[in-house]
């Protein structure tokens, strides 16, 4: 029965000769889907990568454009990429999403209940989280975010707020100011009666650390509460 494995299958020579010119030339002159092609060798040992790749960036106009917008959940729908494959480009995409993050080139402000209302619901979008989560955005006294995190998660409903893991984070970050956010699974973009206990705590908590909890957004769908407005805390 012949082998199966990378050197011997029909793809073989095609791939150490990708591999071969990638060495020689650092990348250069490789386009898009040659790199996602390659990247592929590593958790598709036989079949042909080329097609898979060409699937994978359909309706994207670059990699960095694949992996700052896709999710496991993504991936996974595509032939030929199983559990294994679809792991390794979602650990991809994490880090292409936390550097977009953390970029101290960009400037973003949140100085307004509409900007932080839409810059947390956009977080939650592109997270297309399933299950409930809690994200914290350190800000400056001239309110531009320094960082962002998405700090805690739970199930379905619930998460378990450490306080002490949040101001852990916030005082390292050297901040003034800080906005919580987290998301309701069920739509109802409304603080519970926990939200705003757990809430109430995190504000007393930061103010002994002299750092200001502006505001905590809820994200229901696509419809979100401040409760900094609604003078829940």
């Amino acid at each position: 029965m012949p082998k199966t494995g990378d050197e011997t299958n029909i793809h073989a020579g095609h791939r150490e000769r990708m591999r071969t010119r990638f060495r020689k030339t650092k990348g250069t002159g490789f386009v898009a889907h040659e790199l996602l092609e390659m990247m592929l060798y590593y958790t598709i040992p036989v079949k042909n990568t080329n097609f898979t790749a060409h699937e994978l960036l359909k309706g994207h106009h670059s990699l960095k454009d694949m992996f700052q917008h896709c999710q496991y959940d993504d991936f996974i729908k595509i032939k030929n990429v199983g559990e294994k494959t679809a792991t390794m480009l979602a650990i991809i995409a994490a880090i292409f999403q936390s550097e977009e993050t953390w970029n101290p080139e960009k400037k973003i402000t949140l100085k307004t209940v509409a900007e932080r209302c839409q810059f947390f619901l956009e977080k939650m979008r592109k997270g297309n989280y399933h299950e409930e989560v809690l994200m914290v955005a350190c800000l400056s006294e001239k309110m531009e975010v320094l960082c962002f995190e998405v700090l805690e998660n739970g199930t379905v409903g619930h998460i378990q707020v450490s306080a002490g893991k949040i101001a852990k984070f916030v005082f390292q970050s050297n901040c003034s100011r800080v906005i919580l956010a987290h998301n309701h699974l069920n739509g109802v973009a409304k603080p519970s009666y926990e939200d705003v206990v757990e809430t109430r705590k995190l504000f007393n908590l930061l103010a002994s650390l002299e750092i200001e909890l502006t505001d905590h957004i809820i994200v229901g769908g696509e419809d979100t509460y401040s409760m900094a407005e609604h003078h829940d805390f």
